[in-house]
């Protein structure tokens, strides 16, 4: 057996086990050692029947003295009932549907019973506990044991006897991390590691195991931070003259003052592209805070002097929204054109001059006439050429794979000249987080609102106030008013939360969008948007709530981003308990864009006690930033950003917040660029980090 060996050649493997296996992603016997555990069942305290405490989990070693058998007519399934004696008495066992135990267990057999402990009739007992007989190092019980993610047809049990066989091979396993890395930061050698990771002896065992997967996680995405950082320096892009008379009438001629953060933001971009090092910066803006005319600025200060601009953003709606904003925005703007391109659409703006035919913009593109272009993916096309791309903007970057955003960058040299980058999010990201994640990119943060918007009232809504909210929201109707209610799920029956395990049922879109159109609100216009819709449909639901055509838009979270409706001043979030307080703050965004008094209902049914104090938190919290922090904290990265910040790295071992690590981390992965920046002696390094790009860790 060596690390290459299919799964299927084990021994123990039957064709439908592997099936199973290759549903997990293991195919191979180094798939098997590099399968982890998420979790682990602390076995590890063995004591006698005697000491058997209800509640407790424990470990007990004994002899079976009975192995019975009987039919639950109750539960239509078979029980099987055991009786265990060691030298200070006897526990009963009771194992629900698991038939083969009478087949594999016999009288007399010693064996190790791992469980917790729970009251019985006749004194304590255990129900469907793990027995693992004792032959040898045991497995399954009596110390930290393993828990895998797994699928229907597999077993922990299949899983631990497979992984456990598979380490045998753990010697041929390559260390990528640098030795004298590991040894100035005390990381343990991988070897050990990974023994220590499926089955460790104690829990301090474990932590070191956990500190050196946690250690690489980070200085994986450091590394690859620092080594973009080293290239840009030697990258070149076209130096950008700041005109200031240009920008400075641009400011002037707006229908509103800008925040100093606007200004500072502004700066610190327009400063960055006077250089012929290429920008790289993250302009994170709250939602609504005016990150768009920023990155208007940026993009007139271009194209003012001969460049053109390019401005990616991830939906088509947010797409045409950036396009007709800077259509107004441009149009005192002697000589500004202005390009929409997406797979649906095409089109052209300049003031004062007649549109193009739609076949015409990639013409006008190619040639420079357009400036500024937006667009969607479209414009990664082989057919959309730029002639002078001298800055690319990317909206919600973390949305974009990171072989789609170069696509666009190579645009920019065909003379070894790279654009300019400037990456922007409406999601506030925690320093941690940015320092992480975004560490090749400078940091620029709009946190102030613009002048006049007014601060969201927002309000927990318990069951017997709700018909109250409807009233309220009726009465806003009536002013003109418009209205988001968003629902977390499509269908009902879809979550994984039921009422067959104490919780409700979340609110479906299409049940709830019925409810409130014949019911709730019969005299209101009543629209329905979700995911499932085709993009031809989603489009028009929405354009037509932008017109003013419905009152009230019923939906799953495909409003989080992209919908900019200024009479829009409620927002309703049902079983507002299943969303981070992160996407929460997002929803809440899509209101109070207008200096109309906005507000946020949150509908929560029977919340536990956790639950209500990160809603309450929520409602008395308008900071999106003091919001991420404390998201981060409470529910860790994975949660926080699953799947509104797709783009993530996937960390199982380290932790956003772990600053220190972070620190460690970062200092070690500039300390190794610094003496090695070709890494040309780290083979198995250049080939992991080489792995990492291709899972698009950004």
């Amino acid at each position: 057996m060596h690390l290459d060996t299919r799964v299927q050649e084990l021994p123990t493997v039957k064709k439908i086990l592997n099936t199973h296996l290759k549903t997990l992603g293991i195919e191979t016997v180094k798939d098997l050692i590099f399968y982890f555990p998420f979790r682990y069942e602390d076995y590890s305290r063995v004591v006698s029947i005697k000491e058997l405490r209800v509640g407790e989990t424990v470990s007990v070693r004994g002899t079976i003295t009975l192995v019975a058998q009987r039919r639950s007519w109750k539960r239509r399934g078979m029980i099987t009932e055991i009786l265990l004696n060691d030298a200070t008495g006897r526990l009963k066992i009771t194992c629900f549907n698991q038939p083969y135990l009478s087949k594999i267990l016999t009288q007399g057999q010693e064996v190790m019973v791992a469980g917790i402990v729970r009251a019985g009739p006749l004194g304590v007992q255990m129900t469907n506990p793990t027995i693992e007989k004792i032959q040898g190092e045991l497995t399954h019980t009596a110390r930290l044991v393993p828990i895998y993610p797994t699928t229907a047809g597999i077993t922990q049990h299949n899983l631990r006897f497979l992984i456990k066989k598979a380490l045998a091979c753990v010697s041929e396993v390559r260390d990528w991390l640098p030795f004298d890395i590991a040894d100035a930061n005390k990381v343990p050698q991988l070897h050990a590691s990974l023994h220590a990771i499926h089955f460790p002896d104690t829990s301090a065992h474990f932590e070191l195991a956990r500190y050196r997967f946690a250690f690489e996680e980070l200085f994986l995405i450091q590394l690859r931070s620092g080594l973009r950082r080293r290239a840009a320096t030697e990258d070149r892009a076209h130096a950008i003259f700041f005109d200031q008379n240009t920008i400075k009438d641009f400011v002037a001629r707006l229908p509103f003052e800008l925040t100093k953060d606007q200004r500072v933001a502004a700066w610190d971009i327009v400063r960055d592209m006077a250089n012929a090092t290429p920008m790289n910066r993250l302009l994170q803006g709250d939602v609504g805070s005016g990150k768009t005319v920023v990155g208007a600025m940026a993009c007139l200060d271009a194209a003012v002097n001969g460049f053109q601009a390019a401005w990616l953003a991830p939906t088509e709606i947010l797409a045409r929204q950036h396009f007709q904003t800077l259509r107004e925005l441009y149009k005192v703007q002697h000589g500004m054109t202005v390009a929409l391109l997406t797979s649906a659409a095409q089109e052209y703006y300049q003031e004062g001059v007649r549109p193009v035919k739609k076949n015409e913009v990639c013409a006008l593109i190619e040639k420079g006439q357009a400036r500024v272009v937006v667009g969607t993916h479209a414009l990664l096309q082989k057919s959309v050429a730029f002639k002078n791309l001298a800055l690319l903007i990317v909206d919600e970057q973390h949305r974009f794979g990171v072989r789609q955003r170069h696509a666009l960058e190579k645009q920019g040299h065909p003379r070894g000249i790279v654009p300019h980058f400037l990456s922007m999010t409406a999601t506030p990201i925690p320093r941690s987080l940015a320092l992480t994640v975004y560490g090749d990119l400078a940091i620029s943060s709009i946190k102030t609102l613009p002048t006049g918007r007014k601060p969201i009232v927002s309000r927990l809504v318990p069951p017997g106030k709700r018909e109250a909210a409807y009233q309220f929201i009726k009465e806003h109707i009536r002013a003109g008013r418009q209205v988001y209610i968003v629902c977390p799920l499509i269908e009902p029956g879809l979550g994984e939360q039921t009422a067959a395990f104490g919780y409700n049922e979340r609110k479906a879109v299409m049940e709830e969008y019925k409810r409130l159109h014949d019911q709730v609100f019969p005299d209101a216009r009543v629209g329905l948007l979700h995911g499932k819709l085709k993009s031809i449909e989603k489009e028009r639901v929405r354009r037509e709530f932008t017109e003013g055509r419905y009152d009230i838009l019923v939906s799953t979270t495909v409003v989080e981003v992209g919908i900019d409706v200024p009479n829009a001043s409620i927002m309703v979030i049902e079983g507002a308990e299943h969303f981070g307080l992160a996407q929460l703050h997002q929803l809440r965004g899509r209101v109070g864009r207008s200096s109309h008094q906005s507000f946020c209902f949150l509908f929560a049914d029977e919340v536990s006690e956790k639950a209500r104090e990160r809603l309450e938190f929520f409602v008395h919290t308008v900071d999106g930033f003091k919001l991420a922090e404390q998201d981060l904290a409470w529910r860790g990265p994975g949660d926080v950003y699953g799947t509104m910040q797709s783009g993530f790295p996937e960390l199982k071992f380290a932790s956003f917040s772990d600053t220190q690590l972070i620190a460690t981390v970062r200092t070690a992965a500039e300390e190794f660029i610094k003496k090695t920046p070709d890494l040309r002696a780290y083979p198995e390094l250049r080939a992991r980090l080489a792995d990492a790009e291709e899972a698009h860790f950004e």
